[in-house]
């Protein structure tokens, strides 16, 4: 029993994280022509993103985009020398470019809330998804950042957690045992 709490510790304690991009929606239900608008996150990015190009996909039949309705937050805004938005109406894809300047980890550190995008709702939806199916990253001499090394490996609060809880129980039953 002992031997399977420590591996099961030592599984959970392993870095994990979520992608380098995250988006999260104003509110769950819309109904037609709301307005939606989705707050953007760079999650533990590496240091070394000094370019980033985003394709997000949608479908067209749920959401219309609003073209040029791509706004870097204040904080973002001032570490960036460019960001552009562009729509693909057919397809239903939103490509977005943004270049960082270098040391904007120091003013925003690694995971910062990127900017906001909007779409319109065509009809009443009440679950929309978007798909990030294309990351491009470069560094400041414009070498291309392969995804794998996009973000740095960060262990979540809640293994953190389950770890020191899992110590404290075993020397807990160590004590009582003796």
């Amino acid at each position: 029993m002992k031997l399977f709490v420590l591996i099961f510790t030592l599984i959970s304690t392993l870095p994990t994280h979520a992608g380098l991009i995250t988006s999260q929606s104003d509110q769950s239900s819309y109904n037609t022509g709301d307005l939606i608008t989705i707050d953007l996150f760079i999650n533990h990015a590496t240091t070394d993103i000094a370019w980033l190009e985003l394709k997000y996909d949608f479908d067209v039949t749920e959401l219309g985009y609003e073209l040029n309705s791509f706004a870097l937050t204040p904080e973002a805004f001032n570490q960036s020398w460019f960001a552009l938005d562009d729509v693909d109406d057919v397809f239903g894809s939103v490509f977005l470019w943004i270049g960082l300047f270098d040391g904007w980890d120091q003013a925003l550190t690694n995971s910062f809330q990127l900017g906001q995008i909007q779409f319109t709702a065509l009809n009443d939806i009440s679950n929309f998804s978007l798909s990030l199916p294309d990351i491009y990253a470069e560094d400041p001499w414009g070498g291309v950042i392969d995804e794998t090394s996009l973000q740095v490996e960060v262990p979540e609060p809640s293994t953190i957690a389950l770890l020191i809880a899992a110590t404290a129980g075993l020397l807990a039953r160590r004590r009582q045992q003796r």
